[in-house]
């Protein structure tokens, strides 16, 4: 198994250019990569009043080939 990483630090709202920014670096890896089985996604986001926000996406996943 494999683990595929994407980071922001930037607020994501809803359909903000943000937020499409990062869906958009998601689905091209996906598109680009149809060799894939994925197991498993998992988001993670942290950051506060004194700290930027930062959003984590790993997608795990097995070769096909």
């Amino acid at each position: 198994m494999k683990v595929k990483l994407f980071l922001t630090n930037e607020k994501l709202f809803k359909k903000d250019q943000s937020s499409v920014k990062l869906e958009d670096e998601i689905n091209s890896w996906l598109e680009n990569h149809s060799e894939i089985k994925i197991v498993k996604i998992k988001q993670s986001s942290c950051g506060g009043s004194m700290d930027p926000a930062k959003h984590l996406i790993s997608v795990w996943y097995d070769s096909l080939t």
